[in-house]
């Protein structure tokens, strides 16, 4: 008998006593998380991990699904979250109606995945995740991934065996178009799909949500040093809503009128009509175009290069080239940076995910290197967080 064994009825105990209010950063809270996830594959038996992920994780999506279908996680939080039986909770489309046997089939499997908590045979009790899934931003990850990126993952291997298993380099004839038999851009097609396009809005500001401010990664005080004080001090370029311009401008508020953020014009209407931020200044333009602001400090994009094959992207970077001014602007790129080793699944599903719907890539330090320098572009540093799953890579034109 080890010493482990001697205490391994404490060991559940000494768990069950850790949650997300244990830590007092994220950095502490995420490496504990590593750590508990590849505990867990170390306890398992080969068996029970292709179980859990074959079987247990896909029935969860469906689970979730039907749990929002239902309208369960709005009517769990009823009556200060007291518990509700399979019959309270059921009730889909206008009528309300439905079959408590079939819901409760599902509400198990999400008691049986530590999402629900049971407070007795048939009786369910909220969760903070449960709580979590009535906001936009977390149900639309699971509508996103019922009607999109599951599908696409699962197209993948089908699809790379079809072109010999090498690297799409095509959006228009990728594994999007492999899945909807149509050359349409999976952009394209959330345009022609409002809903959709609510959808994916809502799951990029969950996304946003989770990985870090470009701020808490980038000293962004480095701007200000040598500002000429003349030309824009920040081109937000594909900046939707404008929210990292608007952290920029409340860490710098001397900024206020020298902050531009750039977006299709769809996108930037609903920006100004939705909630305009006093000292941002909007503006429409295509990123395949020439860049209309010339002698900015600073032009920074966000998640934009990751979803454009290689070309289409050196594409985006010489438009901007012309508009910098050499030896004063600066590039800066906030993407994920693949580390050379121990890449974190946050990481590699989202570089898979950018293969499954755009023929794209997530990068490496090596792979922007030489990605930035046959553009025109030279790096300067690349700016790393613990706390962060991005970093931001700071580039200027190559001489």
């Amino acid at each position: 008998m080890t010493a482990l064994d001697a205490k391994a009825h404490q060991i559940p105990e000494v768990l069950n006593g850790i949650d997300f209010d244990s830590f007092g950063d994220a950095a502490s809270r995420r490496k504990c998380l590593d750590a508990a996830k590849a505990l867990i594959r170390r306890l398992e038996t080969p068996m029970e991990t292709m179980w859990d992920v074959t079987y247990n994780y896909p029935a969860l999506y469906s689970s979730l699904k039907a749990g929002l279908d239902h309208d369960i996680y709005q009517k769990l939080d009823e009556d200060g979250g007291k518990p509700k039986s399979s019959e309270q909770l059921v009730g889909y489309g206008p009528d309300k109606s439905g079959d408590p046997m079939l819901l409760r089939r599902f509400l198990r499997h999400l008691k049986a995945m530590n999402v629900l908590e049971e407070a007795g045979p048939d009786q369910w009790v909220p969760t903070r995740h449960t709580r979590s899934l009535r906001q936009p931003e977390i149900f639309a990850a699971v509508n996103y991934a019922s009607d999109v990126s599951v599908k696409a993952f699962m197209a993948l291997p089908a699809f790379l065996r079809q072109i010999g298993y090498q690297e799409p380099q095509s959006q228009l004839s990728g594994n999007w178009q492999y899945l909807t038999g149509s050359r349409e851009k999976h952009f394209d097609y959330l345009a022609r799909h409002p809903s959709q396009q609510q959808t994916f809005s809502n799951l990029m500001m969950g996304y946003a949500s989770q990985r870090g401010s470009w701020l808490e990664i980038f000293p962004s005080e480095s701007l200000l040093d040598g500002d000429c004080n003349e030309a824009p001090l920040l081109v937000d370029i594909g900046g939707a809503m404008g929210h990292d311009a608007a952290k920029f401008l409340q860490k710098h508020p001397q900024a206020a009128g020298r902050l531009v953020f750039q977006d299709q014009k769809q996108v930037v209407e609903a920006a100004t009509q939705r909630a305009p931020i006093y000292g941002l200044k909007p503006m429409v333009h295509d990123f395949f175009t020439p860049q209309p602001v010339q002698g900015a400090r600073a032009y920074f994009m966000h998640n934009i290069l990751h979803d454009w094959p290689a070309d289409e992207g050196r594409d985006i970077l010489r438009n901007l080239k012309s508009a910098m001014k050499p030896g004063y602007s600066r590039l800066l790129i906030n993407e994920i940076i693949i580390p050379p080793k121990d890449a974190q699944a946050y990481q590699t599903s989202v570089d898979l995910m950018m293969m499954s719907l755009f023929s794209s890539r997530e990068r490496s330090e090596h792979d922007w290197s030489i990605f930035l320098k046959s553009a025109g572009f030279r790096v300067v540093k690349f700016w790393h967080s613990w706390a962060a799953f991005e970093g931001v890579i700071e580039a200027d034109l190559d001489s």
